[in-house]
């Protein structure tokens, strides 16, 4: 293309139009922005570091955007920021704004300094006393800018650290303490259940009703299911609403009685006590008096009574709900235990028609015989079975055998098969039905598979040379060990062996095989030098297991587990030995309870299957006995 001059020119001027076109765009945006204006405000929640913020300019249509001084830019006339921690930051508001009057926009840009604070240092706390209605708070903080108070969750509240409040009716109430920073705005907020009870009412009173030293006590509480409890006055105790108690003697005596309620509103347990003079009276107007002795073997008594008048009747409550009639009887308690006799005396009076009565008690103890009791047992196995057989000192004896795996029998000896091999505590309970002793005895035993392993060997001789070879139905693992009765021995199927001196010689070989899990021993002689004067016998002991597996005790003492049947809990003691733990057993053989000595007292069995059960009980010193016991 061809230009002339006056193209040349009509160009250059179009540039320089263009160029000035520019130049004054850009000097309208410097010369605009003097005259714009942004700002922004912000609120900051410290408590979950979050701000807020708000931007304005004074011109618009604009646009804002905001560099928060953790690296994150965000655009918007309103936003939100919650920072990650605690620390100083600076906030930049840059507005671009147009000017739709003269076609301009101007840019600024404002900063501000925040600071957000950790408010997990702000820490609060309360705790409180319940007395009836009224409950004292005291609250805590560790900030001296703090504003506190409590919300009592009944609908009042109260702007103290430490106040009483009292409540309008009994319930649960969510009680909170709210401690919250004057300065940055910080609010800590602990909240706890108070249950509020209705107060105790409980009211109780007793009646009595005599007949002759026998009084009868009548309890009455405004609150049912009640316990009652007795105190007699005279070292004697007793409970239930309606009781009676015989005095030893004429007097006067202080009868106390406590009664506790559960509380209608909650758990609480409410208690009262009431206290009265009873008199005694003394209606024998008579002076009659009586009184009597006994003499005890055992658990056998003789009574003889004595009174001052003649002729008398004689009659004898011993206690345990028998009586007797005379002034010289004979009884024999059926367990050993504390037991109040009383005898009656009547005689016939200076009127006619007149009876004169008299009462005289005293308690006896019949004591439990010392168990000088002995018993052990002896076994023999035959693979999978086993022959047991009881010894004792005693006669006329009850013997009962619990075999660890759910069975059990009785009789002085027992036989018993296995379904399985394993490990098994063998018990025999050995009782005397005449002292009421009885004595445990436990092994236990490793009922090992049966072993099937056979072995034999053959003897070749060349004078003073023999050279053997051993056969068996082992497995490749078995081994093989020969000695050659002069003090020699040797390993392995084959061997041979070389004699110094004539005689005859008992050659010996043991198979062990460990798949099996026994060992076998064969025996034959041999002559070197001299003739046999007896045929050649194999001697083949029986195979027994390469280990030993019984382990045995036998325990000198006794232990209780009481009561039996039980049905939530009993209690495991000796009187003889300290006891330190207990494991208990179903008839399976698997241990379903421990139990430390802190429990012993008290052992939970709520959970366990009806049924009989075994106590291994066990001693200070380490040694053990068993108790069975049923849980109904």
């Amino acid at each position: 293309m061809i230009q002339t001059k006056s193209t040349k020119f009509f160009l250059q001027g179009k540039r320089v139009l263009f160029l000035s076109a520019i130049l004054f765009w850009v000097g309208s945006i410097f010369a605009q922005s003097t005259s714009c204006s942004s700002d922004f405000r912000f609120e900051i929640n410290q408590n979950t570091k979050t701000i807020s913020l708000k931007a304005s300019s004074s011109h618009s249509p604009a646009v804002f955007g905001f560099k928060l001084g953790d690296g994150t830019f965000l655009r918007g006339e309103k936003i939100s920021h919650t920072y990650a921690t605690a620390g100083d930051y600076e906030v930049c508001l840059t507005t671009i704004a147009f000017n739709s009057s003269t076609n301009q926009r101007c840019t600024t840009k404002v900063c501000k300094k925040v600071k957000i604070v950790d408010c997990d240092r702000l820490k609060a706390n309360f705790r409180f006393v319940v007395d009836g209605m009224t409950v004292k708070f005291i609250g805590q903080t560790n900030s001296n800018n703090a504003s506190t108070g409590f919300r009592f969750g009944d609908g009042q509240i109260e702007r103290k650290d430490s106040v009483k409040h009292t409540y309008a009716r009994p319930g649960i109430y969510k009680v909170c303490y709210i401690a919250q920073d004057s300065i940055y705005g910080c609010r800590k907020e602990v909240c706890k259940k108070v249950i509020i009870s209705a107060p105790c009412d409980l009211k109780a009173t007793f009646k009595v009703r005599q007949d002759d030293n026998t009084a009868k006590f009548i309890a009455e509480a405004n609150d049912r299911p009640a316990r009652f409890l007795w105190s007699f006055g005279d070292g004697t105790k007793g409970h239930g609403s309606e009781i009676k108690h015989d005095y030893d003697k004429a007097g006067s005596y202080e009868v106390c009685l406590t009664v506790f309620a559960l509380n209608a509103t909650n758990d609480q347990i409410c208690t009262t006590r009431v206290c009265k003079k009873v008199t005694i009276e003394d209606d024998n107007d008579c002076n009659l008096r009586a009184k009597f002795v006994y003499r005890q073997n055992g658990k056998a008594f003789k009574f003889l009574a004595k009174a001052n008048q003649t002729p008398a009747k004689f009659e004898w409550n011993f206690g345990d709900g028998t009586k007797g009639n005379g002034d010289t009887v004979r009884h024999e308690f059926d367990k050993p235990g504390i037991y109040k006799v009383c005898l009656i005396v009547y005689t016939r009076g200076d009127t006619p028609g007149e009876v004169c009565k008299t009462r005289y008690c005293q308690k006896v103890e019949v004591k439990r015989p010392e168990c000088s009791l002995k018993a052990d047992y002896a076994f023999e196995k035959d693979g999978l079975s086993i022959k047991l057989k009881a010894r004792a000192n005693g006669h006329k004896l009850h013997y009962f055998w619990a075999f660890g795996d759910g069975t059990d029998v009785s009789g002085n000896g027992a036989r018993h098969t296995y379904k399985k091999p394993g490990k098994y505590e063998v018990c025999l309970i050995v009782f005397d039905p005449v002292t009421k002793c009885k004595v445990c005895i436990c092994k236990t035993i490793i009922i090992e598979k049966p072993c099937r392993l056979k072995a034999d060997f053959a003897i070749r001789q060349a004078k003073d040379v023999i050279a053997v070879k051993a056969r068996s139905n082992g497995s490749r693992s078995a081994k093989y060990y020969w000695d050659f009765g002069d003090g020699t021995k040797a390993r392995g199927k084959l061997a041979r062996h070389k004699y110094t001196k004539k005689g005859i010689y008992v050659v010996t070989l043991w198979v062990a095989d460990r798949n099996k899990g026994c060992k076998i021993q064969i025996q034959k002689r041999v002559a070197i030098g001299v003739r046999l004067t007896k045929p050649q016998v194999a001697r083949v002991a029986p195979a027994t297991p390469i280990k030993d597996n019984v382990s045995s005790e036998v325990p000198t003492w006794e232990a209780k587990v009481s009561p039996s049947p039980a049905r939530n809990q009993v209690k495991v003691s000796s009187e003889e030995k300290e006891v330190s733990n207990v494991e208990i057993y179903n008839t399976d053989g698997v241990i379903v309870k421990k139990e430390d000595k802190t429990n012993l007292g008290n052992v939970d069995i709520t959970l366990l299957a009806p049924g009989f059960y075994y106590a291994h009980v066990y001693a200070a010193d380490g040694s053990k006995t068993v108790v069975k016991f049923l849980k109904n």
